[in-house]
């Protein structure tokens, strides 16, 4: 066998932010997904609020049906 090397690859650093949307009651339980990359300066809308919504509903569903 050879001996080889591999070079150290350099961390990436990626934040997101889940936010809760709390005003008007009709749509206070709509949340929003925003990640914000190792060259971004401000955080970008990955997931708006109705689709992340739906999301964490399906989420839910599938935990509950195997009962966890």
């Amino acid at each position: 066998m050879s001996n080889t090397q591999f070079k150290k690859l350099t961390d990436l650093t990626y934040e997101f932010r889940i936010s809760r949307r709390a005003e008007p009651k009709e749509v206070r339980n709509l949340w929003d997904l925003d990640v914000k990359g190792p060259n971004d300066d401000s955080f970008i809308r990955v997931v708006d609020a109705d689709m992340l919504s739906t999301c964490i509903a399906k989420m839910g569903f599938v935990f509950e049906q195997d009962g966890l």
